[in-house]
């Protein structure tokens, strides 16, 4: 093509304008097929799944005699690790829990389990974890919960003391679970078989169906502070199967 641009006959200017013509078509060219070949390598094949679901363990996972709220009989059950000097499980023990419970736990569709995991980075948290487990042996663990973190939001520390006051505890049986070992070993069990499920940050959620023999065959796992129609999304498959 050259050659026959390059004529004795051809004008200078069109020699040049016919040249760098051709050129830019070539190089425009080359960088079409480079930014297709580009997209076609790049592309993922499918869409990623969301987030906030992860891997679910193959085993099911007992309930036990821990804390719940709702029925036994419930088909559906959601159990929680959690910690109490964390933001995100304060963030939704007092933004989202208080509706989900209305909505599904109190109306015996869902039964709701709290599982004690302290994080090492937080001090403080396996000591709350000991005086909520020494409450619930008064039957006041989701009061003293839910004050905790209606606490834990307002400031970083939180007075175990004082927090058991507000709630009507018999101090006396209180403080003496809280010097013994009793407590502490229940939440080391609690905090054991959430790292044998791999939780490594709270707060973490378990969703699936209960088994006749009471345990959760997951099938759902939610992490961090969800929202409400997060969860909604997930327990209304569920329960409209």
């Amino acid at each position: 093509m050259v050659k026959q641009i390059l004529s004795h006959n051809t004008p200078r200017w069109r020699v040049v304008f016919e040249i760098t013509s051709t050129l830019v078509m070539v190089v425009l060219a080359g960088a079409v097929v480079w930014q297709g070949r580009a997209r076609f390598y790049s592309a993922p094949p499918v869409a990623p799944l969301p987030p906030s679901l992860l891997p679910v363990p193959k085993e099911a996972i007992a309930i036990g005699e821990g804390n719940l709220r709702g029925a036994r009989s419930a088909h559906v059950a959601i159990i929680e690790f959690a910690d109490f000097a964390c933001s995100a499980c304060a963030k939704f023990a007092t933004d989202v829990e208080p509706a989900l419970l209305r909505e599904y736990v109190d109306t015996g569709r869902v039964v709701f389990v709290f599982k004690n995991f302290p994080l090492q980075i937080h001090p403080e948290a396996r000591a709350a974890a000991r005086a909520a487990w020494c409450a619930a042996k008064q039957g006041k663990f989701w009061q003293v919960h839910d004050r905790f973190f209606e606490v834990q939001k307002q400031s970083s520390q939180i007075d175990l003391q004082a927090v058991a006051r507000d709630v009507g505890l018999d101090m006396y049986p209180y403080t003496a679970c809280l010097a013994g070992k009793e407590a502490d070993q229940q939440v080391e069990i609690e905090r054991n078989q959430g790292v044998a499920l791999k939780v490594t940050a709270t707060p973490t959620f378990f969703i699936g169906t209960v088994t006749p023999d009471g345990r959760v065959q997951v099938t759902g796992m939610l992490l961090g502070a969800q929202s409400l129609p997060r969860f909604k999304e997930i327990l209304d498959r569920f329960l409209n199967r």
